[in-house]
């Protein structure tokens, strides 16, 4: 996965972080998500476009620990889409920077997987 460095203005806010899509390969393109960061000395704000019909997990990895497991993150599990623009906060512990990634899941499929 490569991170890319984002410097845009949202509002009256300015966004830094890195912006990666997570890849699927049995799921089309149509449902990938690209999620978009911006760290700041106490939390990390992620956001992404939704799209109805589809649910989503987030889950993170602290860098610099490279046999560290994907985790879910708390409270960013089994989201349902909105066709909005959905943010979630994460605050990670003091001196820890963390990378993020989703799964988006159809719902039909997500019908299936409970």
């Amino acid at each position: 996965m490569r991170s890319v460095l984002l410097i845009c203005v949202f509002g009256s806010f300015l966004w830094t972080g890195c912006a990666t899509t997570r890849t699927i390969t049995s799921e089309p393109a149509d449902i990938q998500t690209r999620l978009m960061t911006a760290r700041g000395s106490k939390e990390t704000k992620i956001v992404w476009d939704s799209k109805s019909g589809c649910m989503y997990h987030i889950f993170y990895k602290d860098e610099g620990r490279t046999k560290s497991k994907w985790l879910p993150l708390d409270g960013a599990t089994n989201i349902m889409g909105t066709g909005q623009r959905i943010t979630i906060i994460d605050q990670p512990p003091r001196g820890v920077k963390r990378n993020y990634r989703s799964q988006t899941i159809p719902l039909k499929r997500a019908k299936k997987l409970n």
